[in-house]
């Protein structure tokens, strides 16, 4: 595929060159050429003078692995690799580090951007780049919206627009004060209020009552 740059908000390499080579997804593996191989993150290619890889957000170390010198496809693919738990399920890895930078350690406490190592070409790799995942409850999720800032690691999207609860409401079977009062925001005492209710326990099925 064709080189993309991305426009990224939470930087994982510094300088921000975000040059994404391979996206999250299936694919045709690049080594074997087997077609419909699933990518589980992102690749990003090194850019000269841009190869220092920093942590996407504030988390601990739960691997940091620095003992690959190069290339293995067979027991080491991952080659080194950093990864980061940043709490409620949520966890990033950053893969085929060069071999002796590693700037981290297990335990380690991090914050968003600090310098954790380089990119490199060790395991299962064709050339020096970053595989990027991230991954919620152990399943790995597409990188890109969450680096752009179209989504969190708090596993919500941008926040939307609060919706504006509307003037008045018809009541339906089932309905009863404190369970409209809770559908709008409301409490019991400003609905009998604005709707000069004699018994709270008595409203009607197609009832209209004011909300505000």
């Amino acid at each position: 595929m064709a080189y993309i740059t991305l426009n990224v908000k939470h930087p994982v390499v510094q300088n921000n060159a975000h040059i994404m080579t391979s996206p999250y997804g299936h694919r045709t593996d690049p080594i074997t050429g087997v077609k419909n191989s699933f990518h589980g993150g992102i690749d990003l290619r090194w850019v000269t003078g841009a190869d220092i890889i920093i942590a996407f957000a504030d988390g601990k170390v739960t691997v940091a692995k620095d003992t690959v010198p190069g290339l293995d496809k067979v027991n080491n693919t991952a080659g080194n690799y950093i990864e980061i738990d940043h709490g409620n399920g949520w966890r990033t890895r950053y893969l085929h580090l060069k071999h002796k930078s590693v700037r981290v350690k297990v335990g380690d406490t991090v914050k968003a951007g600090q310098a954790i190592a380089t990119m490199g070409t060790t395991g299962y790799s064709t050339g020096v780049h970053l595989h990027f995942e991230i991954r919620r409850n152990g399943e790995r999720l597409d990188p890109r919206p969450y680096l752009e800032g179209k989504s969190s690691i708090a596993g919500t999207s941008v926040p939307k627009p609060p919706v504006t609860a509307p003037v008045t409401y018809k009541v339906v079977k089932g309905d009863n004060l404190t369970k409209i009062a809770r559908q709008f925001g409301t409490n019991v005492s400003n609905l009998v209020k604005l709707n000069n209710i004699k018994d709270p326990d008595k409203i009607s099925v197609g009832q209209v009552l004011k909300l505000k």
